[in-house]
């Protein structure tokens, strides 16, 4: 069992950490998340309104909603667990590459990784 960061500005701090490590500014993750979520990634206002709420979440004003959670583990690779603790407690995502995965995936570096392993 993992403990639960209570402090939202540790929270949003290493949520911020995640982010620019993966999207360099906040701005480009928000438009992953918009993207993902199905809307309007095109809609100015679209993206000025969830940088504001991630400006708020990141300052520690407001906490991670339930619905953004598994987009936010989604779009930076992370459990919820690794989020929800600010870094303290990892589990692992990811656990087994099948064939079908490889052999369906469009990247040629999977591919390549896969033909040159032991």
């Amino acid at each position: 069992m993992f403990q639960l960061e209570k402090n939202n500005e540790k929270i949003g701090a290493y949520l911020n950490k995640l982010i620019i490590a993966k999207y360099e500014k906040v701005r480009k993750f928000c438009i992953a998340y918009i993207k993902l979520s199905g809307l309007d990634w095109k809609d100015d206002s679209m993206i000025a309104k969830m940088q504001n709420r991630m400006s708020q979440i990141i300052k520690g004003n407001k906490a991670i909603q339930t619905y953004d959670l598994p987009i936010f583990c989604e779009l930076l690779n992370v459990s919820c667990e690794e989020i929800l603790s600010a870094g303290k407690h990892f589990v692992p995502i990811s656990g087994h590459v099948t064939n079908y995965e490889i052999a369906f995936s469009k990247d040629k570096a999977i591919w390549n990784k896969y033909i040159g392993r032991d």
